[in-house]
């Protein structure tokens, strides 16, 4: 079934690296910092996330056979926002 791995962006990282990354496509992704999600962040069971920053190396991997896999998307309204943030 493979790894569940959640990812986020911050600030001038966001228009320079998100068109980088597709759905459906398989990446070569080093120097992304791994940090722990605190609880009242956690989707799911994931506990841990990639912080992808402009250092990030993202890297398409070609000539690969590709498997469609199930995605599933987790939205959060922008009403519903304030609760997440840090004071």
């Amino acid at each position: 079934m493979g790894s569940r791995v959640q990812g986020i962006m911050f600030n001038q990282a966001i228009p320079i690296m998100s068109p980088k990354l597709q759905v459906y496509k398989k990446y070569l992704i080093s120097n992304a910092e791994v940090q722990s999600i605190l609880p009242k962040f956690q989707c799911d069971s994931i506990d841990t996330q990639w912080v992808i920053s402009i250092d990030t190396v993202v890297e398409e991997r070609e000539n690969e056979q590709v498997e469609i896999l199930a995605i599933e998307f987790n939205y959060t309204e922008f009403n519903d926002l304030a609760q997440y943030a840090v004071q």
